[in-house]
Order: structure tokens, then C-alpha cells, then sequence
């Protein structure tokens, strides 16, 4: 059996407490646009399926039929100025010590400067080799399928919060 080298991190509700703080911001794109998913066990449910796809699809179903990239932009946009939380009681440590062992990734459906907040406000961003977002690769499968494609990614930290994913070219 091969030797253990990395591990991927789904940031919300792993490290990091989210359900109330997320809700509350979906809250407001579903009342803009919306959308029907009007309880926290409906958003919650959407999380079931690849919650970009589950919240496009959603997109069509609102009164006003909102276009899906719009209801996607306004969400983000609130995850990018409003969401912040900090890491469970203890898990900071629990990231240093594995830092110190094993190439840590984050995949999360939020966005890179929610993430990155997140991170360098609990003094844990050194501790990420990578950072896949929902702005970035909303599918956590392709960034899963791109962390198996790349060998490198598993080559260590970086020791800096400037993560540069991107998302790949897709052939025409």
C-alpha cells in the first residue's frame, strides 16, 4: 500500500463551523431571486448533489426565472464580503500537526477570499499546499480529478496564503 502523502480538506463544516453562518447568506440571494429554498434543511439539501449544479437548476424554477450565473454571482458576492467564521475549538492544531506530515488541500464550494480570510484569520493559510473554490472549479469532483491528474500537487506547502489555482481550458 502506498504511503499516505496528502489530504484534502472540504472546508465547510470540516474545520470550520458553517451551517447558520451559511444559511443566512443564501437566505438573501433566495429571497432576490426567488428561488423557493426557503428553510435551512431545503439549502442544506442542495448540498446532496454538486451545490452549484443544484443551485442552477433552482435558477429556472424562481418567479422571475432568474439566469442561474446571476443568482451564483450574488451568493459568492456575499461569501466574499460576509462570511466569516473560525476554525472548530482545537482544529488549528489539528492542521499544524498534519501540516507537518502531509500535503493539506482545501476543495470547498465557497470562494477564494472567503477561504483565504478564513485561513489567514485562524493562522492555518501556511498550512495549504492548494485551494480549490467554488469560483474557481465549482465541481469538487474535476478538482478532485485534476489533484489525481497532477502529481504535483501533492509535492508539498508552499508556505504562503497566495494560492494560484485556476481553472483549465476546456477544449473546444
Amino acid at each position: 500500500m502506498a504511503e499516505l502523502k496528502t489530504l484534502l480538506f472540504d472546508l465547510d463544516g470540516t474545520p470550520v463551523r458553517t451551517r447558520d453562518a451559511s444559511w443566512e447568506l443564501f437566505r438573501q440571494t433566495n429571497e432576490k431571486f426567488g428561488l423557493g429554498v426557503d428553510t435551512p434543511s431545503a439549502f442544506f439539501r442542495l448540498f446532496n448533489q454538486n451545490f452549484y449544479a443544484a443551485l442552477d437548476e433552482r435558477s429556472g424554477n424562481g418567479a422571475a426565472h432568474p439566469e442561474p450565473e446571476a443568482v451564483r454571482r450574488h451568493f459568492q458576492e456575499l461569501l466574499r464580503q460576509d462570511y466569516h467564521l473560525d476554525l472548530v475549538p482545537g482544529m488549528a492544531s489539528v492542521v499544524h500537526a498534519l501540516a507537518a506530515r502531509y500535503t493539506l488541500i482545501v476543495l470547498s464550494s465557497n470562494t477564494m477570499e472567503a477561504v483565504r480570510r478564513i485561513l489567514l484569520a485562524c493562522d492555518v493559510a501556511h498550512c495549504f499546499a492548494h485551494v480549490f473554490t467554488g469560483d474557481v472549479t465549482p465541481s469538487k469532483a474535476d478538482a478532485i480529478g485534476r489533484f489525481l491528474a497532477d502529481p504535483s500537487y501533492s509535492c508539498g506547502r508552499r508556505c504562503s496564503p497566495h494560492y494560484q489555482e485556476s481553472t483549465p481550458q476546456r477544449p473546444h
